[in-house]
């Protein structure tokens, strides 16, 4: 039998991505505002609509940001990514290993922040913004077609979501922890 040659071209999925692994220890404290998570909360298979959400949570405050995306193609999702946390203070973000998250690049090179990875099937490894999209979810269920939701409605829901009080702040809200802990750069109000 003939012996068959290795192939040698890898196939990767993202390229070039950082390891949560290779993520500073620090960051697992939460103790310093500005390390960020990041998810996507899809519509309904039924509706058959391309648009999601995307989602970011501040590891240390809790404070939540969304905005609405018109597919999960990399470079509109990274474009989106990159403005729910313009004007406010970035050290690391951390996401999962979806097809979505290809362009992260992009998000580095708008940020300055480099943007690592669970591993897979790891979604815990960002519990945080998993715990937001639960709460999200009760503003808009599963089932829901964002495509016929507004961004007026999201920050609404965002709003009340960053000014409830939390008992895993002290029952402080996330705004007022991310006002104390100087997350908000520029003047980004809420």
């Amino acid at each position: 039998p003939r012996r068959r040659l290795a192939n040698k071209t890898e196939r990767v999925m993202i390229p070039d991505r950082l390891s949560i692994t290779e993520r500073a220890a620090a960051v697992e404290t939460r103790v310093e505002a500005g390390d960020w998570e990041y998810d996507s909360i899809v519509s309904s298979k039924r509706s058959q609509s391309t648009y999601s959400l995307a989602v970011v949570q501040d590891r240390a405050t809790r404070l939540v940001r969304a905005g609405l995306v018109p597919n999960l193609r990399p470079v509109p999702y990274a474009t989106v990514i990159s403005g729910l946390v313009g004007g406010l203070l970035v050290h690391t973000l951390t996401t999962d290993n979806g097809i979505e998250n290809k362009a992260h690049a992009d998000i580095t090179s708008n940020t300055g922040a480099a943007v690592y990875f669970t591993d897979p099937y790891s979604s815990w490894q960002k519990g945080g913004v998993e715990n937001a999209n639960k709460m999200i979810r009760r503003y808009f269920p599963k089932g829901t077609d964002f495509s016929t939701v507004t961004q007026a409605q999201v920050d609404q829901a965002i709003s009340r979501i960053n000014n409830k009080p939390r008992r895993c702040l002290g029952f402080k809200s996330a705004l007022q922890c991310a006002v104390e802990k100087g997350l908000l750069l520029d003047g980004v109000s809420y």
